[in-house]
């Protein structure tokens, strides 16, 4: 049995370095015109192309790598939008695709599926990528900016609050409510029959009635 899982975790990794490989040799493809784009209909061959021709800003294998990881997240985020693999460029690629993008991301970012930097990373992968696109002649092409993820420690990120500080929270605000409440009754004159006219709050509250026509007084 561990013999078998150790063999296909190694067919994986090989055929991992062979997608590896070709997404590597796509660096030295002509990519100055449409007609450059890839003329088989694979799984987002397009998008390969305009990742391979966006990595060569750079030129050490980690570098490479992080396209090519940036090419795989987005070939997840065009299937979420329902883009067919055997799409052109032009389907792949629009001026909202980086903010569309981010917005994915994010959605990662959030199920805890991907770390923040590497989010910004792989967006920054796509930005340098639509900036090659922009070059291409005979393809009049531009993109809405966006910028990348913050980095917020972990001290002081967001935490949610445990079932017992919920609890605690919710008594506090029926509390607060029941405040509230009180102050919206309306206010009762006072019974002059039965009041102690010597009582300073009961010459107070004859002279709110009298004289201010129980209209409170704001400053």
């Amino acid at each position: 049995m561990k013999e078998r899982d150790e063999a296909r975790r190694e067919r994986r990794l090989n055929q991992e370095e062979s997608k590896y490989s070709v997404f590597s040799k796509l660096r030295d493809k002509k990519l100055t015109s449409i007609d450059d784009f890839s003329s088989k209909r694979g799984r987002y061959e397009d998008v390969q192309d305009a990742f391979a021709i966006g990595s060569l800003n750079v030129s050490s294998k980690s570098g490479i790598t992080t396209y090519y990881i940036g090419y795989k997240h987005y070939c997840d985020f065009l299937e979420s939008k329902e883009i067919s693999p055997d799409s052109s460029f032009k389907k792949c690629f629009s001026s909202w695709s980086l903010r569309d993008f981010k917005e994915y991301l994010g959605e990662k970012i959030g199920e805890g599926v991907l770390a923040t930097s590497t989010a910004n990373t792989t967006l920054s992968s796509l930005r340098v990528t639509l900036e090659k696109l922009k070059t291409i002649r005979s393809y009049n092409f531009s993109y809405y900016p966006a910028d990348g993820f913050e980095i917020v420690r972990e001290s002081i990120a967001y935490k949610p609050y445990s079932p017992y500080e919920r609890k605690q929270i919710h008594e506090m605000l029926e509390q607060e409510m029941v405040l509230v409440k009180e102050k919206l009754v309306p206010y009762q004159k006072l019974d002059r029959k039965q009041a102690d006219f010597d009582d300073p709050k009961i010459q107070a509250r004859i002279i709110f009635e009298d004289h201010c026509n129980c209209i409170p007084i704001y400053r």
